[in-house]
Order: C-alpha cells, then structure tokens, then sequence
C-alpha cells in the first residue's frame, strides 16, 4: 500500500511536540513525506474614522511571522529543521487550514496533538481535534502523552 503526504497540525504546546514527532515517525516508517501546518488566528479589528493608519496586511503578516516563531521555538528541539523551514502557517480556523493543507498535498491522514480543555475552552472555541474530525473527510490520528503507539482507540462506522 503506497501512502500519501501526512499533514500534522502544529502550534506551540506540548501535545503538538508529540504529534509532530509521532507524524515525522510514522511518514519515516511507511516511506512517505511529513508537512507541518499551523493556523494562526485572524486578525479582526475595527477601521475607525481615521483611514490608513493602520496596515492590516502588514499585521497579518506579522502575526504569522510571529506565530511561526513561536512554534518553530516549541519544536525546534525534538523536530528535524528542514520540517521546521517548511513548516506551513496560514491564518483561519485550524479545521479550515489543515483541510485546505490535506487538498494541497493529498494527503488522507491528519496527525493531531490532543489536549485536555477545560469546560469553558472547550465551550469557547472547541477542540482542534474534535472540530477537526467533524471537518476533515480523511482519518486523523490524535495523540496523547502516552508512548506513541502504547494505546491505539479505533472509532469506526459501518
């Protein structure tokens, strides 16, 4: 069975490290390639009375500039850096950025890092993950801070 491109879907936290590493693993293993993708948030803000005084492109650019910073620190460590050099960072919700990720590549895995939300995270702005199922039409794995490949939970529909 030939494999496609693995999309895993980064940011600066601890539960990313893991995916990143389980994804470059496992693209290692079945001989295919791994892309790292983050979603960094929009920008939105009011116009004011007073036009161009602000560049919102250049805040944008910015922002991702920044976010890419972020995160490359968070993974530098435990991640190859020609990953990291071609890590992707688009702005929008990360459902949205990792399926236009998984159309660009071809891909038919995400590898996600879990994490444990509190209620009101969870209430605000939901799990990437759990979104990330509802969204994406192609598996995802979600990782835990257990040893990769320790415990695999399988959900499936005839």
């Amino acid at each position: 069975m030939a494999w496609h491109p693995l999309i895993v879907g980064v940011d600066p936290s601890a539960a990313a490290v893991q995916a990143a590493e389980t994804g470059w693993a496992l693209a290692q293993k079945v001989g295919t390639s791994c892309h790292l993708v983050h979603a960094t948030r929009e920008v939105w803000m009011a116009t004011g009375a007073t036009p161009g005084v602000v560049d919102a492109g250049a805040m944008a650019r910015e922002l991702v500039q920044l976010s890419r910073r972020e995160t490359v620190r968070t993974l530098q460590p435990r991640v190859p850096e020609p990953l990291l050099d071609a890590m992707e960072v688009e702005m929008g919700p990360a459902a949205e950025v990792l399926a236009a990720a998984v159309r660009k590549h071809g891909s038919d895995l995400v590898v996600l890092g879990g994490k444990r939300h509190g209620l009101i995270a969870r209430w605000l702005g939901g799990s990437t993950a759990k979104n990330a199922l509802r969204a994406l039409d192609v598996s995802v794995l979600v990782t835990t801070h257990a040893r990769p490949w320790e415990r695999i939970i399988a959900a499936v529909d005839l």
